[in-house]
């Protein structure tokens, strides 16, 4: 397989179309863009790189949506999972009152890890996709201590 090579760092060519097989893989954010749903509710687009060797360079997407106007318990699981990928992803805890504003390039550049499942319906509509995608799992980031327990249950092996 053929390697690029960009400013130094050296890159192999990885332009399979085949999904990421489920597991947990590090990552690191790679961009991080605010948003908003049709709703009006406040969300953040996040692209992770995979740093796993196997798929290096590999993305993986996910949005993190700050409410729901759906129901107070679909808004509480969505303040929940942002509690959770900034404090895994981003080090921040927002149960701390010292802490009250956000914003995306607080999670630029920062790792984890990652649980990628394989989905092959739309999420919307339950329709079949084409092909199948790999997608960040609900509550799907983990810090590095977390992960290689899970890894071990999973009966996966990790490369760190």
């Amino acid at each position: 397989m053929p390697n690029y090579d960009f400013g130094g760092v050296s890159y192999p060519q990885n332009n399979t179309q085949e999904p990421i097989p489920p597991g947990i893989y590090p990552a690191t954010c790679v961009k991080c863009e605010q948003a908003w749903n049709q709703d009006g509710i406040e969300q953040w687009k996040i692209t992770m790189e995979i740093t796993d060797p196997r798929y290096l360079g590999r993305r993986a997407w996910d949005t993190m949506s700050w409410g729901s106007i759906k129901s107070e318990k679909a808004n509480g699981h969505s303040l929940s999972r942002c509690k959770l990928i900034l404090s895994r992803l981003g080090g921040l805890n927002m149960d701390d009152p010292g802490e009250k504003a956000y914003n995306p390039s607080q999670l630029l550049g920062k790792s984890c890890h990652i649980e990628l499942e394989q989905v092959d319906q739309d999420w919307k509509t339950g329709a079949k996709l084409e092909r199948p995608t790999s997608r960040i799992t609900f509550a799907g980031y983990m810090t590095q201590e977390e992960a290689e327990p899970a890894s071990k249950l999973k009966g996966e092996a990790t490369p760190f």
